[in-house]
């Protein structure tokens, strides 16, 4: 994790600042800095009403997350920092550094991410930090994939959460995707 932070800071990337870190036994730590004034994301959801702004900067600052080359499989609400107009990454225990992220891997980090704003905004503010994502890049396609990574994740979520004993009841489920639009992509616009 600090050499991930570091990397993520050295890149120009906001992210708690590392400042030491150990091992004893099977257990190890991190200690970073403090970032002053700051409140975890998913709590400056719940009190906004209108969330347009922080979601444009969410969809910049995972792209540069991205661009920096940090995959991360956990990325959410809970895991980002707000300190004034200024988002901080702040727990990367499941991020690797990669050469390059591929779309596919941008895709799927996305979705997740999606996941975890499912209640807290609503769809325009969903596509807003996708339009901040991918610019003039974001596309039909994309939208689509996107909704398919968001998808899965809820379904692996859901297994996770799910007593073993217990097996799931197969029950028919309207496909909806983390953008509001069925199967076909009604709705999709890219304004």
């Amino acid at each position: 994790e600090f050499a991930i932070l570091d990397h993520l800071r050295r890149a120009g990337v906001p992210a708690a600042e590392p400042v030491a870190c150990g091992a004893r036994a099977r257990a190890s730590f991190l200690i970073t800095r403090e970032v002053a004034g700051a409140e975890i994301l998913k709590d400056r959801l719940v009190q906004e009403r209108r969330a347009g702004k922080l979601m444009e900067t969410l969809g910049g600052f995972v792209r540069s997350i991205h661009d920096a080359g940090v995959r991360h499989d956990d990325l959410h609400v809970g895991n980002v920092l707000v300190s004034g107009a200024g988002l901080y990454l702040v727990d990367v225990h499941r991020a690797a550094i990669r050469s390059n992220l591929s779309r596919a891997e941008r895709i799927r980090g996305l979705g997740f991410l999606l996941l975890s704003l499912d209640t807290l905004v609503r769809m325009g503010d969903k596509r807003r930090l996708l339009r901040a994502y991918w610019g003039k890049d974001l596309s039909k396609a994309v939208l689509r994939d996107v909704g398919r990574a968001f998808r899965r994740a809820r379904a692996r979520v859901g297994s996770a959460l799910r007593p073993r004993s217990s097996p799931a009841r197969a029950r028919p489920r309207r496909r909806v995707s983390a953008l509001g639009c069925g199967r076909r992509g009604r709705g999709l616009r890219r304004d």
